[in-house]
């Protein structure tokens, strides 16, 4: 059944606006990334920039430097909770406007597979969006010929420790989505968090128990905190997961 419903996901949004902020926001950060690169190429590449950016705690590379530019100095690190509230708040919106969680909750299915699939679904469009994007950042050092060689593990960890950040973000931002039925009320909290993901980061305990925070600590260099996506995307999942089924198979849908 939870598959079915997975499915059923697919089919009520296929033709969603939902689609075009999957991959239009990989596809933004794409073109910051080489406008960027094209107006400051030599700058960006030269080893007064690396050494500046690297902080003295190890030596970057133009590829280090890519990935930097893209997820912090043009705020990718923003951009992925936002987009994970945008999702949340599109799929209970649709259910809450249509008044069809009578019609579903009427079939002879259960409340936690209902909860799960809705959630797994947002889970799977953030995935997409982080694939798409850091592949995109990848071409970016390609199209201008960076002559260093380029770790494939780096892109791979890039990738996984964003993902594991992003579990965090989307099962407490759809929990909150699901908590309120005034689309407006969780879409303002989740956009609120995500804008304070910098101050977050100033804490040492802020930026490990607020997941809107994680994304700023993705990158795979020594100075950032990559067990705190890691750890927190697995905590996170487990108690908002718990929380959000335990109050869905107790909400009165009115």
């Amino acid at each position: 059944m939870f598959l079915q419903l997975l499915k059923g996901e697919f089919l009520k949004q296929k033709r969603s606006f939902v689609w075009a902020v999957v991959f239009g926001m990989p596809l933004g950060s794409f073109l910051l990334t080489f406008l960027d690169f094209m107006i400051r190429k030599d700058y960006l590449t030269s080893s007064y920039y690396l050494k500046k950016i690297s902080r003295g705690m190890e030596k970057f590379n133009v590829w280090d430097c890519l990935f930097f530019e893209s997820n912090l100095t043009l705020a990718w690190f923003l951009a992925v909770p936002l987009v994970v509230t945008f999702i949340c708040s599109i799929l209970t919106y649709t259910e809450y406007k249509e008044d069809t969680w009578k019609v579903i909750l009427s079939r002879p299915v259960s409340r936690k597979d209902v909860y799960l699939a809705k959630g797994a679904f947002a889970v799977i469009l953030t995935f997409i969006v982080i694939l798409f994007q850091g592949i995109l950042v990848f071409f970016i050092g390609k199209i201008f010929g960076f002559k260093e060689a380029f770790q494939m593990s780096f892109l791979v960890k890039y990738i996984a420790f964003e993902m594991f950040g992003a579990l965090a973000i989307v099962s407490v931002q759809y929990f909150i989505s699901m908590l309120f039925s005034n689309t407006m009320v969780s879409t303002s909290i989740g956009f609120c968090f995500s804008i304070g993901a910098i101050m977050f980061l100033q804490s040492d305990l802020l930026s490990k128990i607020i997941p809107y925070s994680y994304m700023l600590n993705t990158l795979p260099f020594a100075e950032c905190n990559n067990y705190i996506p890691v750890i927190g995307g697995i905590v996170f999942t487990i108690i908002a997961g718990c929380l959000g089924v335990y109050h869905f198979s107790n909400k009165d849908i009115n």
